[in-house]
């Protein structure tokens, strides 16, 4: 788009109001405006009434269409005060003009006033322009502009349409007298350079824009830096930082840790005086931390003695007082010194020589206090060196002599005395029943409240996703805790083909608060769905093309929060924990039996 302004450039137009005007073709000997003007380019126009008072003269736009138009731009004058004029019917003549305020005049003193900037795209009669001491001069030694020489005064902008050079033999000083040096394009300030105490500052002023550091590696540019300002100056590094030896990364208001290599070993320390504990953590879900060495990994106190050795074999070894006292070894495990057992020692089945059973060996043998016997429901061999075989009698152990007991209730040995070992013997015929006791009295029943009214069903959440269906195939298992699906990713599923058992329900194990109240109200406000799997669902690996049954976790939360929590695969969503509304079921069915009967009462 260019400024263009031509002669006999006239037409006719019947527009009304104060925008863009269609126009109706060229007056008699005169052009249109896209043929004097050119498409898209701009120019001066007056628009006057014909045989009126009204007019307008401003900057304007033309656009070759059907009707070609002229956009109303700025207005420079008019008959309204300035302001675009609302044009009435009949009909206009649009033609393109000179406004006075815009006419380059001498006056009588020879003098050429300029109200803003002077844009010189070339030469002018043929000469070179160039500026000395502030003065506009002609020149035939260089075909580029001149800033002033020292001294001279210069205001107002430079502007070129193409490169802008400045060259100089010496430096170039760039004197703002506190204020900034600012780079804009087409007017918007981009960044700047500033200075104040003695500080150098450079600033990105447009919003969310980064301030980036290139460079040119064997002739293609890089970026070697990047400032983000739209994460609060985080620093983006193409490649590698490097630092010499003791050259520190600090960080911490306090410079409370730092990451170096000191010449000969590589450091991640905290600073003495610092605040808070070092941490070296793995926080996403699911995840491991992995520390690895070529040889041995080794955790030691301060004073640099030994406290936990990984050898490169393997190997844990636990130091006290930096002496070894339990190392792993390929059969097992060494104890050096005492193993204080202070609950129960539970052998699992394993092989020990040539037994298939569990076993407790000892190499040396055991004290006259510390002795071991064999229950009665102890089978297979029991290894205890050379002071007790399998099921020998020991009749030397006094009744405060502290012995190991196998518990057959409990299928593991247990310390004891004689005095309270309480062996267990074959079993008893059964002895009889005692009288029973006489029954209690029943409680008065408490008084039953009123159901209250029906709330309004609260808005439909959307369905969680199902996972995929796995299987375990193994008919039997016994294990203290199951997780399935506690990694990130879908669960599968769990199938038996005998019981599964709740973690504990013996009413010894809870302090009841009460029933759940109103839980017909709590029923009904919620909803059974039939329901697929969506695109987010299938977007976490839930791809399940049979319609399902569930509820709304959203519904379930507004009722009963209690059997409602984070899904396994990502805590934003919601999970149920559907054997957890059995209770509720329970009660609101017993609601329901209430209500019944009293149906029939008031009959």
């Amino acid at each position: 788009m260019a400024f263009v302004v031509n002669d006999r450039v006239k037409e006719t137009t019947t527009s009304t109001g104060t925008g863009t005007v269609n126009l109706g073709g060229a007056a008699t000997g005169f052009e249109t405006f896209v043929a004097g003007i050119g498409n898209s380019n701009t120019t001066y126009y007056c628009i006057q009434d014909q045989g009126g008072s009204n007019f307008e003269i401003g900057l304007g736009t033309v656009t070759d269409a059907t009707p070609d138009t002229l956009s109303r731009t700025t207005v420079l004058s008019s008959s309204n005060s300035d302001s675009l004029v609302n044009f009435g019917a009949g009909t206009k003549d649009v033609f393109c003009t000179l406004p006075a305020s815009k006419a380059v005049v001498e006056d009588g003193s020879n003098n050429v006033a300029i109200g803003n900037n002077i844009t010189v795209g070339g030469t002018v009669d043929g000469i070179d322009i160039a500026t000395r001491d502030g003065v506009l001069t002609s020149t035939t030694t260089t075909a580029n502009a001149a800033l002033p020489k020292a001294g001279g005064a210069m205001t107002g902008a430079i502007t070129s349409a193409t490169a802008f050079t400045i060259d100089s033999a010496d430096d170039i000083n760039l004197d703002a007298a506190g204020n900034a040096v600012r780079f804009k394009s087409n007017g918007n300030e981009i960044g700047q350079v500033s200075m104040a105490n003695s500080d150098l500052a450079i600033s990105a002023s447009a919003q969310d824009k980064d301030i980036i550091f290139k460079g040119n590696d064997g002739g293609s540019t890089i970026t070697a830096l990047t400032l983000d300002m739209s994460t609060a100056g985080k620093a983006t590094f193409n490649n590698d930082i490097s630092l010499g030896d003791s050259q520190k990364a600090i960080f911490g208001d306090g410079e409370d840790l730092e990451i170096f290599h000191d010449g000969s070993n590589s450091k991640i320390q905290t600073v003495s005086g610092s605040t808070g504990d070092l941490y070296i953590a793995s926080q996403r879900s699911g995840s491991d931390l992995y520390i690895r060495a070529e040889n041995d990994i080794k955790i030691q106190p301060q004073g640099g003695e030994n406290g936990i050795v990984v050898t490169g074999d393997g190997s844990v070894i636990l130091y006290h007082d930096n002496i070894a006292h339990f190392e792993t070894d390929g059969p097992g495990a060494n104890v050096t010194g005492l193993l204080d057992i202070s609950s129960k020692l539970n052998v699992a089945g394993g092989t020990e020589a040539t037994s298939s059973d569990g076993a407790i060996r000892t190499e040396g043998g055991i004290s006259a206090a510390k002795k071991i016997i064999a229950g009665t429901s102890v089978t297979g061999t029991e290894f205890i060196g050379d002071v007790v075989s399998a099921h020998t009698a020991e009749t030397s152990i006094a009744s405060d002599d502290l012995i190991a007991v196998y518990d057959t209730s409990a299928s593991a040995i247990r310390k004891a005395t004689i005095a309270n070992a309480a062996l267990a013997g074959p079993t008893g015929s059964p002895g009889s029943n005692g009288s029973p006791g006489s029954p209690g009295s029943n409680g008065s029943p408490g008084p039953t409240g009123g159901t209250g009214p029906t709330g309004p069903t609260g808005p439909t959440g959307p369905t969680g996703p199902t996972g995929p269906s796995g299987t375990i195939t193994n008919t039997s298992y016994q294990m203290t805790a199951l997780g399935v699906g506690t990694g990130a990713g879908p669960t599968g599923q769990i199938r038996a083909t005998s019981n599964i058992t709740a973690y504990y329900s013996d009413s010894r194990l809870k302090d009841f608060e009460g029933p759940i109240d109103s839980a017909l109200e709590k029923v009904k406000a919620l909803t059974g769905y039939y329901f697929k799997e969506n695109d987010l669902a299938r977007s976490f690996g839930y791809d399940n093309e049979k319609r399902q049954v569930g509820v709304s976790a959203q519904e379930v939360e507004a009722v009963l929060p209690e059997v409602v929590t984070e899904a396994p695969f990502n805590a934003e969503y919601k999970s149920v924990w559907y054997e957890k509304l059995v209770p509720l079921l329970i009660e609101a069915i017993k609601e329901l039996d209430e209500k019944k009967c009293n149906c029939k009462k008031d009959k």
